[in-house]
């Protein structure tokens, strides 16, 4: 059971040295915290975080369920990756959305109130996605 554990663990969430992800999009390294739901497709989502979406052929509109959201930052880049760090109850957590594909980084829209971090994005191209984030989709996001 322990080998098929560390296998499946490697296959999920490929670690760099000192169990250190380092994204494409970013030469900071993030530290992950236990039960940190992580893709192949380069989404991070932090314990105790859920992702809801929905979408129209040209739009998405995101809510980010974060409890009590303080200090909450949000960028967003045209390739389709998306970062929202914010801190909560104590702690620190940084949600990474590698989208399916591309937006328009420059229309980003989003609100944070006590609940979460609201986003609404524009697609680059108009059209459904049907999903959200590339690779496999981490059972923390939902359809809303």
């Amino acid at each position: 059971l322990g080998a098929r554990l560390a296998e499946n663990t490697a296959r999920v969430a490929p670690l760099g040295p000192l169990g250190r992800l380092t994204m494409a999009s970013s030469s900071a390294p993030i530290v992950l915290a236990s039960a940190t739901s992580v893709t192949p497709g380069g989404t991070v989502i932090p314990p105790g975080v859920r992702v809801t979406w929905s979408e129209r052929a040209d739009r998405l509109s995101l809510h980010v369920e974060i409890a009590e959201p303080e200090e909450v930052a949000v960028s967003s880049t045209d390739a389709g990756a998306v970062a929202i760090d914010a801190d909560s109850d104590e702690r620190r957590l940084e949600v990474r959305l590698q989208l399916f594909s591309q937006i328009d980084a420059s229309k980003t829209r989003w609100t944070a109130s006590g609940r979460g971090v609201a986003l609404e994005l524009s697609k680059l191209r108009i059209g459904r996605w049907n999903v959200l984030v590339a690779g496999v989709t981490p059972a923390t996001i939902k359809v809303a």
